[in-house]
């Protein structure tokens, strides 16, 4: 009951927040402005504000400074997410992402979806249209995208953007992606034309394929900082994540800095996102089992501090008792991939299979690493 009416609190707070100051979040599960392949929960929905403001008022191309989008996802059988997000009171996309592969310790995950189901063929968090030029002035059409859209050779239209991603969590290491994609993960600014497959060729495709990335490291129990490329922008920010709310802010559309157009400015973003997972966890507490176990030193049997995660999902990080090295914890279910990290030694991690009403032990005997090792 707690978790839930946090859960509204945190969505009252944030409308008024992300009304004052808008931001620029990718639409579903992802970084700023990247899909990513760890995707919702089954029967969790998700209620996101997203969009951007710029930086500075001198972007002669800019026709529109503020942005503002909402969105709404939801997970399918912890396989597939739905999304539908309204980018205008006229504009509507549906996005749809599905999971091939579960991580595990040596496969990362592997999932692919499609952004951008719509009418329009052209189509940003701006608005649509179903051209960029106007016949007689042969100018691009602001309503269809970004100030730097005005800038490219060419544009390829955002319609049904087809991509592939994998995603792999390297315990403290950090959260990685890497993803190829068509239409909005493929742009022709200074440097993201050097990432797509026109640099081959002498002209652009509409059909071309773009490369993507991006990383996200925990500092502290889910805060830390992000990056991603999404094909056409850099982008760099910090994040809040738990598997109820998220809140982040961040630099966007940095790449005019980096070589580009100084006629183009950078935009500031502030996202927040809350989800029904406490609701879900409360329906099926009843049904749920539990995991525990211990965390000794392999070498002396002595109890060690040490952060239990779970790589591929959106359970956040036990930190276990030093006294004891004990740890205990309710899921739901099913198959969980268990991971302990330590400092000073080499992380262990097992796949458990968690039935409902009984307990399941995973204890961990960590070795030490060696002297001057990291």
């Amino acid at each position: 009951m707690k978790r839930t009416l946090f859960c509204f609190f945190i969505i009252i707070l944030l409308l008024p927040i992300c009304s004052l100051v808008h931001a620029e979040f990718n639409r579903t599960t992802g970084l700023i402005d990247i899909p990513i392949a760890y995707i919702l929960p089954a029967k969790v929905w998700r209620i996101s504000m997203n969009g951007s403001i710029a930086i500075g008022s001198e972007n002669i191309w800019e026709k529109k400074p503020v942005d503002m989008d909402f969105t709404v996802s939801y997970g399918i059988a912890d396989r597939a997410e739905v999304s539908l997000s309204m980018f205008t009171l006229k504009n509507y996309v549906l996005d749809l992402s599905y999971l091939l592969t579960t991580e595990t310790q040596n496969v990362p995950a592997i999932a692919f979806g499609l952004q951008n189901l719509t009418y329009s063929k052209f189509i940003t968090e701006v608005g649509a249209g179903d051209k960029l030029t106007d016949d007689e002035d042969h100018f691009l059409d602001q309503r269809n995208g970004w100030g730097d859209d005005e800038t490219y050779p060419r544009r390829c239209s955002e319609q049904y953007s087809f991509y592939f991603v994998m995603s792999k969590t390297f315990g403290t290491w950090g959260q990685y992606h890497l993803g190829l994609g068509r239409g909005r993960f493929v742009g022709y600014g200074s440097r993201s034309k050097n990432f797509n497959t026109d640099i081959y060729t002498d002209t652009e495709h509409n059909d071309a394929v773009g490369i993507f990335w991006g990383a996200a490291f925990d500092f502290f129990q889910g805060f830390g900082p992000m990056l991603d490329f999404d094909g056409r922008d850099f982008n760099i920010g910090l994040q809040y994540r738990s598997p109820y709310f998220r809140i982040s802010l961040a630099a966007v559309k940095l790449e005019h800095r980096l070589g580009g157009s100084q006629s183009l400015n950078p935009r500031f973003a502030l996202g927040g996102s809350v989800t029904t997972k406490a609701v879900v966890e409360k329906r099926t507490v009843k049904a749920a089992g539990i995991l525990a176990g211990k965390v000794w030193d392999k070498s002396t049997a002595k109890p060690i501090k040490s952060i239990i995660s779970f790589p591929g999902s959106e359970l956040g990080s036990i930190i276990n008792s030093k006294k004891r090295g004990s740890y205990k914890i309710m899921l739901p279910p099913g198959i969980y991939v268990v991971r302990a990290t330590a400092k000073g030694y080499y992380w262990k991690q097992k796949k458990v299979r968690i039935v409902s009403g009984k307990t399941t032990i995973c204890n961990f005997a960590m070795k030490k690493k060696a002297k001057g090792k990291l």
